[in-house]
Parts: structure tokens; sequence; C-alpha cells
């Protein structure tokens, strides 16, 4: 969607996700953070509409970074190591 695999790689320790590693991955980040924190700022809006706008703002950050991490590619050691994991769960 608005992301590119290219800006992101995948996080090596401490959980789940996606990690920047250009400027354009940290621009990513603020340009979907920012607005989500003004938005939570501004009153003279209704809390039904501000609610209705915020979930609207963050499905579309989930969708998006969802995507960037199904594009992301994947060495022979993730694929070795998942597989190995894999077999051990079994």
């Amino acid at each position: 969607m608005i992301g590119k695999p290219e800006w992101f790689q995948r996080r090596k320790y401490g959980g789940w996700g996606i990690f920047p590693k250009t400027w354009q991955g940290w621009a990513y980040i603020a340009a979907m953070l920012v607005p989500f924190a003004v938005l939570q700022f501004f009153t003279f809006w209704s809390a039904k509409t501000r609610t209705i706008i915020t979930v609207v703002w963050l499905l579309i950050f989930c969708i998006d970074t969802i995507t960037i991490m199904v594009k992301m590619k994947k060495d022979e050691r993730e694929r070795e190591h998942e597989a190995i994991a894999e077999r051990n769960a079994l």
C-alpha cells in the first residue's frame, strides 16, 4: 500500500514485527503515528467521530504493516531456523 519492504528489516530480538532500516522507514512510522497523536488532541470533534477516524487510521496502519511483513524476503538461514522450530514443536 504505502510502505515498502525495502525500508524495513525483520526484528531479530525482542518480539514480532519489523524495524526501520532506512530514513524512509522512520519517516513512514512518523507519518503514521504523528497524525494519530494529533487526532487525539482535537477536542472540537465529538468522541464518536474521533473514535471512528482513529479505528480507520489504525486499521490502515495494521493492514499496511502486515502487507510489508508478508512481502519481505527471507534468507536461507531464516527458512532453516523456522523449519527446525516447526519440527521441534511437533
